[in-house]
């Protein structure tokens, strides 16, 4: 009996054992120890000290076949030091066909995310991790002078693929990474700035590096006086990262398409 070459493809397509080990990773980070405050016209800032509220990092791992580990650590100040919110969260999570690790920390304001996920055989799996840490901190200004003032904090974001080359066709990668710096109640309602990076493939992969360091800034128009003013700074990074192998039903279609195109080829050259 004869095997068409269409027949073969397709045949290919749905039972080969393809190697399908795809890494995807995304991170975050947000130093508060770099932040600057610059002022403009004749105001003067004469103290600025942070009074930490509350502190977030939770983490979520989870595979199709695997499970899900989830952690989430929460600082309050009515029940912690007398320092910046330093809480940390990690979860792991793995089988034979593919992983995902998490982890977040809010370290003394320096918050930084990381999620990891990865596919370790052909079989249909979705691997994925997430992350994200928060920090609120309660400001007080004194000064004088009318003008406006603004907050810079360094941040940097990384997403990236790596594939193992092998017949990667089959595998599905997303990473993405965001930071936020946002002021208020108190000075300006809605003051914030924000910045995010994003990977989306479907095979072939392509192993790919995108990352972007740079500074949030808010700016804000106050008239301190002598009293000085109150307001809060929010702090905020989140980070998330898929890998998986689609189930065969796309493939099928795909092979499918292949017989049509092959057929539609075969009757037009035996018309002519």
């Amino acid at each position: 009996m004869k095997i068409s070459a269409a027949a073969l493809f397709v045949l290919f397509l749905v039972s080969s054992p393809v190697s399908a080990s795809s890494v995807v990773t995304s991170q975050a980070e947000l130093n508060w120890s770099g932040m600057t405050l610059t002022t403009t016209g004749s105001l003067v800032i004469d103290c600025c000290l942070p009074v930490p509220e509350f502190g977030l990092a939770s983490s979520t791992a989870n595979t199709t076949l695997g499970g899900q580990a989830v952690q989430s650590k929460t600082f309050f100040f009515s029940s912690g030091p007398l320092d910046w919110s330093n809480t940390a969260a990690s979860s792991s999570y793995s089988n034979s066909d593919g992983s995902a690790a998490a982890e977040a920390s809010t370290n003394n304001g320096f918050l930084q995310s990381h999620s990891l996920a990865t596919t370790l055989s052909a079989s249909v799996s979705r691997n994925s991790a997430s992350t994200s840490a928060f920090t609120l901190a309660d400001f007080d200004l004194s000064g004088h002078g009318t003008g406006a003032f603004t907050f810079a904090l360094p941040y940097t974001l990384l997403v990236s693929v790596v594939s193992d080359g092998s017949n990667s066709f089959r595998d599905f990668v997303s990473a993405d990474a965001s930071v936020l710096l946002m002021l208020g109640p108190g000075v300006v309602q809605g003051g914030f700035a924000a910045d995010s990076l994003s990977l989306n493939q479907t095979g072939p992969l392509v192993d790919s590096l995108l990352t972007r360091s740079g500074l949030l800034t808010v700016s804000v128009e106050r008239n301190l006086l002598a009293v000085g003013t109150s307001f809060d700074v929010s702090l905020q990074i989140q980070t998330h990262a898929v890998a998986g192998v689609p189930e065969p039903s796309t493939l099928l279609l795909l092979g499918c398409g292949v017989i049509a195109v092959l057929t539609f080829a075969r009757c037009g050259l035996a018309s002519s």
